[in-house]
């Protein structure tokens, strides 16, 4: 075996810099190709999904337990523990959440590929959450989330889906908003490398200008989208093209009547409500818009409890299913 190595690193060298080039780019996309397509997925699970790991909360001491279940998809760069103080509101107000944990950085994307492939993990994971539910999507979150509904060949996803909440998220198919950040360095870094740059640019996309990011708590939140692997298997991919290739467009497609709630950040910079609440009414006939004010894109100005959960929580409770 090594005389076999050995042999093929002197022929190798014996290439022109051209020659070189061409092996090296060669095993380079050949080794994309194979990681995307993920050999050991094959070999397990359910026709290569698997099964995301997910942060249960139970509801709280409320008087009345809701049932129904509240399954909660992150946005880029966001895991399970983003979500933890959400989930905890919930518990009080007596509903049981699932936060998903996409596990970013498993798997390299291409174009069209990803959302695939997370509409088939998230079918397989739902098999192990109580029905009904309420898909409730943050950011890219959101994504998934029409995507599910949309494409999914499980039709018990529709099924027993009672309702969808988008989080500063924008509908599947429209122009992605991170084009508006073209202008900052900080967005060709997350495209390239998949990562967020620095705190500042962190804070341009999740947060208000006014608010103090280097807060005990902000910090924390700060810090764990800092430290998260690479992730853009959807946004990312959009970046040049504006839409998905899986997605048709509003006028192929008629609007879904699944209740849906939109809720917005007023001062968001990515996700403007404003000019996506048309594209949202041409997708769900049957939305509700709430605009949250003094709120960024990650929900995480101060006075987010008291100002996003109560809309929250009111059309939750209009969803429960009556017990017969």
């Amino acid at each position: 075996m090594m005389d076999v190595i050995i042999r093929s690193w002197d022929r190798f060298q014996s290439k022109s810099g051209m020659q070189k080039a061409g092996v090296v780019s060669a095993i380079t996309i050949g080794s994309l190709v194979a990681y995307n397509i993920r050999w050991k997925y094959l070999l397990g699970g359910r026709g290569g999904a698997r099964k995301l790991p997910f942060v249960k909360r139970e509801a709280g001491t409320a008087s009345d337990i809701k049932l129904i279940s509240v399954v909660l998809l992150p946005g880029m760069w966001h895991t399970p523990s983003c979500y933890e103080e959400l989930q905890i509101c919930l518990a009080k107000e007596g509903f049981t959440s699932y936060a998903v944990d996409f596990v970013p950085g498993e798997r390299f994307h291409l174009r069209g590929a990803s959302m695939k492939q997370l509409i088939a993990d998230l079918e397989y994971t739902l098999e192990d959450i109580p029905a009904p539910y309420i898909l409730m999507g943050h950011s890219q979150g959101g994504l998934v989330v029409q995507g599910a509904l949309q494409h999914s060949s499980d039709t018990s996803i529709r099924k027993n889906t009672e309702g969808i909440v988008m989080m500063a998220s924008f509908p599947l198919g429209h122009p992605t908003p991170i084009r508006l950040f073209m202008d900052d360095l900080g967005t060709y870094y997350s495209i390239l490398f998949g990562k967020i740059m620095n705190a500042r640019f962190a804070k341009k996309l999740n947060l208000l200008p006014t608010t103090d990011e280097k807060s005990p708590e902000l910090s924390t939140f700060i810090q764990k989208l800092l430290k998260a692997p690479p992730e853009g298997r959807i946004t990312m991919s959009l970046a040049t093209t504006g839409k998905t290739s899986t997605t048709p467009s509003s006028s192929s497609s008629s609007p879904l009547d699944i209740p849906a709630l939109i809720l917005s950040p007023k001062q968001d910079a990515l996700c403007d409500p404003t000019t996506l609440r048309q594209a949202f009414d041409e997708r769900f006939s049957n939305a509700t818009h709430v605009l949250i004010p003094n709120q960024g894109h990650a929900f995480r100005d101060p006075g987010w409890q008291t100002t996003m959960i109560p809309p929250l929580v009111k059309w939750l409770e209009d969803r429960v299913p009556d017990v017969i």
